[in-house]
């Protein structure tokens, strides 16, 4: 998950905060935005090839309205297309 140059990475070493990173580069097929892995995501809909942990009400600013944000986990033996972000 990442948000504001943090990113929690989820391999080895459970919890530990990763920070911004002057050598980071950026993986074809993930986003720009200092993406260490994606094994978790934090996102509005629920993503192919992922199980729902949990879900968090929230209130969007613009344009003001509520909804939800699901915290998801990459299901074991998926692997997803970077791409087009479906399962293989």
């Amino acid at each position: 998950m990442g948000s504001a140059g943090f990113s929690q990475k989820s391999s080895d070493t459970v919890g530990e905060v990763v920070r911004y990173d002057d050598n980071y580069v950026s993986k074809p097929g993930k986003s720009w935005w200092w993406v260490v892995d994606d094994d978790y995501v934090v996102q509005r809909l629920l993503r192919p090839g992922y199980e729902k942990l949990s879900a968090y009400s929230v209130d969007w600013w613009l344009p003001w309205s509520s909804d939800q944000v699901i915290v998801q986990r990459r299901m074991i033996g998926t692997n997803v297309n970077p791409v087009t972000r479906d399962p293989n």
